[in-house]
């Protein structure tokens, strides 16, 4: 393992990876791997039978630090959107603004109107988020306290 990871280990479950069915020599291995392959990760944490069995952190990275989640977010979101299309709660084919009724784009641009939630999902709302070092539209909207206005707000590609 690289020198400057630094580990909390099973530390709300007082238990080992062994105790949670997991072996350490493995997950030793799978850390050496990703050291080798340059992979320049922030943080990892595996979990087993509901415990943590490590978690690990690389520098400048740690603990107490925030990370921004995007990707990860999208996977989840999407995962839970699926489930509520399988139980039937909402469709894919559902007008986003028809889940905001309160919420009208502030410059009238009927594209809006006819945004599905599988365009959200897919990313193909046509809804401009730059993502630079320029500018940045997810630091912009979590400096704001209404993130679903300032996405209404976005301009159109």
């Amino acid at each position: 393992m690289r020198a400057g990871i630094g580990f909390v280990l099973a530390i709300l479950c007082g238990s080992t990876p062994e105790q949670q069915g997991m072996d350490s020599s493995v997950l030793q291995r799978a850390f050496r791997e990703i050291a080798g392959e340059g992979k320049h990760l922030h943080s990892l944490v595996v979990v087993r039978n509901r415990c943590p069995v490590v978690e690990a952190y690389w520098p400048p990275y740690s603990r107490d630090q925030k990370h921004y989640l995007n990707s990860a977010t999208k996977a989840v979101l999407a995962a839970l959107v699926g489930i509520a299309v399988h139980d039937g709660k909402v469709r894919e084919d559902d007008l986003a603004l028809s889940y905001f009724p309160e919420y009208v784009s502030a410059d009238g641009d009927a594209r809006r109107k006819r945004i599905a939630v599988k365009h959200l999902l897919t990313m193909s709302s046509g809804i401009s988020w730059p993502q630079s070092a320029s500018e940045n539209a997810s630091d912009q909207m979590g400096r704001t306290s209404d993130w679903v206005r300032f996405i209404l707000d976005r301009p159109n590609r």
